[in-house]
């Protein structure tokens, strides 16, 4: 059987829901009809440490000067396991708990071996989420590696993280630091700050008066409408930048290894 807990928050109307914790799929559909914001996490495990990471979640809705915000802490699932790790010269692993150890080279992060940037899948089922959130909400994501999606209307999106893909609906303002992974918004309506190391960003529809987008192994791509006004800065290291529609814009565009393309 599933494992699932689901938090309501102690208001009414639109709050900042700030998350945190290690996740795997984090989905947010901001729903005019909802009432109160609702965030439902479960795992497909019965018994073990993901269980134990859903149910060991924290949360509290606080008021910060005239908005609420709905904070909601989920630890790391906490591993105990003997293996031995290949590649490591033969060496043997035994009963490593938790986060944050450091083996020749290769770390342990919540119990599973990170391989290419992303934990071997037999250490435990994945934590996802399931968030409703009345218009007007925000969202702020900080840990490990949760991929994102949101359908609907977001006030504001702020995310720092490790390993995730961001695949956004229309936001008032985002800023956005990852380290692997593709950034994709549909529109900006006043700001965004977007980087990624590895991955591409794209701006489907850009209304706003500031952003910058960077990237070192990725592409850029930014379409702009009649609203949009002011400066833009698109920086790239090995990729190509586009730029649609922008001509009354400030656009600064640099890459190292690629093309510039103005249409």
């Amino acid at each position: 059987m599933p494992t699932h807990e689901t938090i309501r928050a102690a208001v009414t109307g639109p709050v900042r829901v700030h998350l945190d914790g290690h996740t795997g799929l984090v989905n947010v559909t901001v729903d005019p009809d909802a009432v109160s914001a609702t965030v439902s996490i479960y795992t497909q495990e019965a018994d073990g440490p993901s269980t134990h990471a859903v149910t060991s979640t924290t949360h509290r809705t606080v008021t910060h000067g005239c908005g609420h915000i709905l904070q909601v802490g989920i630890p790391a699932a906490q591993h105990d396991f003997s293996r031995t790790i290949s590649g490591l010269n033969s060496t043997s692993v035994h009963n490593v708990i938790g986060p944050g150890v450091t083996i020749n080279g290769s770390v342990i992060m919540s119990g599973g071996v990170i391989t290419d940037g992303r934990p071997d899948a037999e250490d435990g089922t994945p934590i996802e989420i399931e968030m409703t959130l009345p218009t007007g909400s925000s969202l702020t994501l900080t840990g490990g590696g949760p991929d994102l999606k949101v359908e609907g209307t977001l006030a504001e999106l702020n995310v720092e993280a490790t390993n995730s893909s961001i695949l956004c609906g229309p936001v008032g303002s985002a800023v956005v630091t990852i380290v692997s992974g593709r950034i994709d918004i549909d529109e900006v309506f006043t700001s965004a700050r977007l980087s990624t190391v590895n991955g591409p960003i794209e701006v489907a529809q850009y209304s706003g008066h500031e952003l910058s987008a960077s990237s070192v192994n990725g592409s850029l791509s930014l379409t702009a409408t009649d609203r949009a006004s002011g400066r833009a800065d698109l920086t790239t290291v090995n990729g190509s930048i586009t730029t649609r529609k922008a001509e009354h814009l400030q656009i600064t565009a640099s890459t190292v290894h690629g093309s510039i393309f103005r249409r």
